[in-house]
């Protein structure tokens, strides 16, 4: 819709184009979650531009970010059971998690989801659920100052010990030691 003033058609336009970045990540099968995390972050930074250059800068910024979001968030090389599994792990990383409790989840037996599950994901599904609670804690070891214990916790580990083997394993080091290289 057109109106008398420029800069809330440059807005309109933009936002226009939002849309269609969001129907784009959803034909690759991005998570609607994350999808509507960027794109609300999008609308209020459009709503909040009191320029063209704003504008313009904003709308380099979505391109490359919606690009970002599809390039990590992808699932749709993945069969629906499979990327039910990484969308449920992703978002409930913390739960206690299993091969078992998937087969049971989505009726299907083990050895399938096992064998389906290392052909398209090119990993085990423990090693996925690892992976996934290790890039969090890298998070907080990044952004915090929680103790070890707090943050195997949060990332899904029952066992503090089994935490810093994992993420050793995964890392290359320690939690402690990775916490300790970034302070310098």
């Amino acid at each position: 819709m057109r109106t008398d003033n420029p800069l809330r058609s440059a807005k309109d336009y933009i936002i226009s184009a939002n849309t269609a970045f969001r129907k784009a990540a959803e034909r690759a099968c991005v998570h609607p979650l994350y999808i509507d995390q960027i794109s609300g972050r999008f609308i209020e930074e459009i709503e909040q531009a009191d320029s063209f250059v704003r504008l313009d800068n904003l709308n380099a910024n979505m391109v490359r970010k919606y690009c970002l979001l599809v390039r990590s968030y992808s699932r749709a090389q993945y069969s629906p059971l499979i990327r039910n599994c990484l969308n449920y792990i992703d978002f409930n990383f913390k739960q206690p998690l299993s091969l078992l409790f998937f087969a049971e989840k989505y009726a299907v037996s083990k050895n399938y989801l096992s064998t389906l599950f290392h052909r398209e994901v090119k990993a085990t599904m423990t090693e996925y659920i690892n992976t996934t609670r290790i890039r969090h804690a890298i998070m907080l070891l990044n952004t915090t100052d929680l103790s070890m214990q707090a943050i195997s916790e949060q990332c899904g580990f029952s066992d503090a010990n089994y935490f810093t083997r994992t993420f050793k394993k995964i890392q290359g080091m320690s939690p402690l030691k990775y916490r300790q290289s970034l302070l310098g």
